[in-house]
């Protein structure tokens, strides 16, 4: 999973890495684009937006996570649990910071 997670961002930045193609200009243009239209396209762009916040938000409900809680035996292994999750966390949030300030 951490060779995915350093592996694969890497690639993409790599390959990015010096053409004309910015997906911040994109995300941007896409949200103006969707509060100009009304109608069910106006329903489908929100939709999309929270789909994406749900990413983020819906971190804590990961199947790694819930199955480490539900697999416990003891209160020790919760500790244990617990501080692994606050880890694996902490470690994604600031290897896809890096990646986004090297962008």
């Amino acid at each position: 999973m951490i060779g995915t997670l350093v592996i694969l961002p890497l690639a993409g930045f790599l390959e990015l890495q010096g053409s004309e193609y910015t997906l911040s200009d994109d995300l941007l243009k896409s949200v103006n684009q969707c509060f100009i239209y009304h109608g069910s396209e106006r329903v489908s762009c929100i939709s999309v937006i929270l789909g994406g916040l749900s990413w983020g938000l819906g971190y804590l409900g990961q199947p790694h996570l819930v199955i480490r809680y539900m697999a416990k035996r003891n209160y020790i292994e919760v500790k244990k649990a617990r501080t692994i999750a606050i880890l694996w966390a902490c470690l994604v949030s600031q290897v896809h910071s890096l990646f986004g300030w090297l962008r």
